[in-house]
C-alpha cells in the first residue's frame, strides 16, 4: 500500500515537471517570438535604439540607429557625438530639453521631433521617443529609448499644410475680387493677401498706362506701403517689372543675388532677399498690368502655380471692375444729362408761361 502511494506521488510529480517544462518552454517561444516582432517592426519603422549612461557620458546603439545619422562604428563613443549631427537650428532647444528632463521630478518620458544632418540624405526629420532611469534618490542614471525616422511623413504634413494655405491664399483673392468697393481697393486687398499668405517681403501691382507705355504702381503691401518713388512708374521693357511687361510671360527665381536683371544687390543682399516672382496681367493675350512680389524664403512650385492662377483671376477682376466703374460714370452722365434736360424744359416752360403773361 505504501509503495502504491510512492509511486502514485512519484508520478504525480513527473507529470507536474513535464507540464512546468511544457509552460515554460511555451513562456520562452513566447518571448522569442515578441522579440523576434519587436525586431522585425523596428526594422520595418526604421527606428534606432539607443542607450546613455549619465554618470559616465557613456552610449551603446544598434545598428539601425548608425544608418539613422551615417556613423561610422568607431564614431560612436557619447551623447556629444550623437548631438552633433543634430541640425544646428534644433541643437541648442534639444540639448535644453534634455537638461530640463534630466533635472525634473517626477518626470521621465521624452518625446521630440528634430532634424539631423546625414552625411550623405542630408537634412532628415527624426521622432525621439524616451525614458529616463533614476536611482532611489531621484537621480537620473540611465537614458534609454528609440529613433524613428518621419522624414516622409513630415513631407506629406508640409505638403498637406501648403495646399491649405494655398487654398486659402486663392480664397481671399477671390474674395477681395468680388467684395471691393473700387479698383485701388482691390488691388490692395490682393498685395495684403500675397504677403500674408505667402510670406512676401512685400507684393506690388502695377497697371499699364497704353498711352505711355508705362506701368503705374496703384497697390503695394509688406516692406513697402508707398506709391511713389522710383517704381511709381517703370518703363515696358525696363527693369523686372518692365520685362514682365514686355515679354508677356512671368519671371520667376529664387537666387535674387546675382541676377542681372535685379540691380539693386546691395539692397537685396540687406535685406535678406532670396526669391523674386513676377507674372504678366492679362485678358486675351492683352497685357493691362503686372503682380510681382519678393521673398526672404524660396517659393515651391506649388506657390509658383497658385500665383500664376490668381494672376489671370486678378487680371479678369481688374478688367470687371473697369467695366463696372465705366458702366458707373456712364449712369452717372447719363443722370446728369437726364437733370439738365429737365431743368432746360422746366426753364422754357417757365419762360413760356411768362411771355404768355
Amino acid at each position: 500500500m505504501i509503495g502504491e502511494d510512492r509511486m502514485f506521488r512519484w508520478r504525480a510529480q513527473a507529470a507536474l515537471n513535464v507540464e512546468r517544462q511544457q509552460i515554460q518552454e511555451a513562456a520562452d517561444e513566447a518571448l522569442r517570438n515578441s522579440e523576434e516582432r519587436l525586431r522585425l517592426a523596428l526594422e520595418a519603422s526604421m527606428a534606432g535604439t539607443w542607450s546613455w549612461d549619465v554618470a559616465t557620458n557613456r552610449s551603446t546603439w544598434d545598428e539601425r540607429f548608425q544608418r539613422l545619422y551615417g556613423f561610422e562604428t568607431q564614431e560612436l563613443c557619447s551623447f556629444d557625438t550623437w548631438i552633433g549631427r543634430v541640425h544646428p537650428g534644433d541643437r541648442e532647444y534639444l540639448l535644453t530639453r534634455i537638461q530640463s528632463l534630466l533635472t525634473a521630478t517626477g518626470q521621465n518620458e521624452w518625446n521630440e521631433q528634430f532634424r539631423v544632418l546625414h552625411p550623405i540624405k542630408g537634412e532628415r526629420w527624426l521622432q525621439g521617443l524616451g525614458r529616463i532611469e533614476r536611482d532611489e534618490a531621484g537621480k537620473a542614471v540611465r537614458f534609454t529609448g528609440i529613433n524613428l525616422d518621419i522624414t516622409e511623413r513630415k513631407q506629406v504634413e508640409e505638403r498637406l499644410k501648403e495646399q491649405a494655405r494655398l487654398d486659402r491664399f486663392s480664397a481671399r483673392i477671390g474674395k477681395h475680387l468680388i467684395e471691393s468697393r473700387d479698383l485701388p481697393d482691390m488691388l490692395r486687398g490682393c498685395t495684403q493677401t500675397m504677403v500674408e499668405n505667402l510670406g512676401a517681403a512685400f507684393a506690388r501691382i502695377w497697371l499699364l498706362n497704353e498711352p505711355d507705355n508705362m506701368l503705374e504702381l496703384y497697390a503695394s503691401s509688406g516692406l513697402y506701403t508707398h506709391l511713389d518713388g522710383r517704381h511709381a512708374r517703370v518703363a515696358v521693357g525696363s527693369l523686372k517689372i518692365g520685362m514682365v511687361a514686355s515679354q508677356r510671360k512671368p519671371a520667376l527665381t529664387n537666387q535674387v543675388l546675382g541676377d542681372p536683371l535685379v540691380p539693386e544687390q546691395e539692397w537685396a543682399k540687406r535685406e535678406g532677399m532670396v526669391a523674386f516672382a513676377g507674372y504678366p496681367l492679362a485678358v486675351e493675350d492683352r497685357v493691362i498690368g503686372v503682380m510681382a512680389m519678393f521673398s526672404r524664403h524660396a517659393l515651391s512650385g506649388s506657390t509658383l502655380q497658385a500665383m500664376a492662377m490668381v494672376a489671370d483671376h486678378i487680371a479678369l477682376g481688374i478688367q470687371r471692375k473697369r467695366a463696372e466703374q465705366a458702366l458707373i460714370a456712364n449712369e452717372q452722365r447719363m443722370r446728369f444729362a437726364m437733370q439738365a434736360a429737365r431743368s432746360v424744359v422746366t426753364y422754357a416752360m417757365r419762360m413760356s408761361e411768362r411771355s404768355a403773361r
